[in-house]
């Protein structure tokens, strides 16, 4: 398999697969590596920002060969996604009118049933039988594939018990950062680690 090679402003080419085959090698030295005193605080911070460094490095080179790329997909989303809808939206329609055929076809046979059982009459009977219309049943035709599954119906939401919630935490966020309350959050300090290349502000 040939090998993607770029130019780059820093150091003229970069073999794109052996700089990522390097992240393997600063993984299996860096998993182990603990900080226990400061002169490795020291270390630990120099190596994050190499390691930051390396990272923005090889993203730089994989948008340079990505971007043109992602341009090319755009151009050919965009002139067939209008198209792709429109027959996406021709199928839907069609199969809502097939599924409501069948709801009809059940409804409209059962009611035919219902009716033919409940009648005593032999005379009622044979003109019941007689009136049967095979124009509502389903016929038996190739090209689609019928699929049932499961689904969530919420008879009464109110009912639903509370764990079944889901909660909205960019909501609850928003109300606690704006100075309101929410009965059973707060708002809390985390502290994380955010690495620079130069100085840190």
């Amino acid at each position: 398999m040939s090998k993607i090679t770029i130019a780059v402003p820093d150091d003229g080419s970069t073999d794109a697969e052996e700089a990522c085959g390097k992240s393997k090698t600063r993984l299996s030295m860096i998993v182990d590596f603990l900080v226990k005193t400061p002169d490795d605080y020291k270390s630990a911070v120099e190596t994050a920002v190499f390691i930051r460094r390396e990272s923005k490095r090889l993203k730089e080179v994989r948008d340079h060969i990505l971007t043109p790329l992602k341009e090319a997909v755009k151009r050919i989303n965009a002139l067939f996604a209008p198209a792709i809808k429109d027959y996406d939206t021709c199928e839907n329609h069609i199969k809502n009118q097939l599924v409501g055929y069948r709801e009809y076809s059940r409804e409209a046979i059962a009611a035919w049933s219902d009716q033919l059982s409940k009648t005593k009459d032999a005379a009622v009977k044979e003109r019941l039988v007689a009136e049967y219309m095979p124009s509502v049943e389903v016929p038996d035709v190739k090209g689609i594939q019928i699929r049932h599954k499961k689904v969530v119906h919420i008879t009464m939401a109110s009912d639903v018990p509370q764990q079944y919630w889901q909660l909205n935490m960019d909501h609850i966020e928003q109300e606690l950062k704006l100075g309101g309350t929410v009965p059973g959050a707060e708002l809390i300090e985390e502290e994380t680690i955010a690495i620079y290349e130069g100085d840190a502000e």
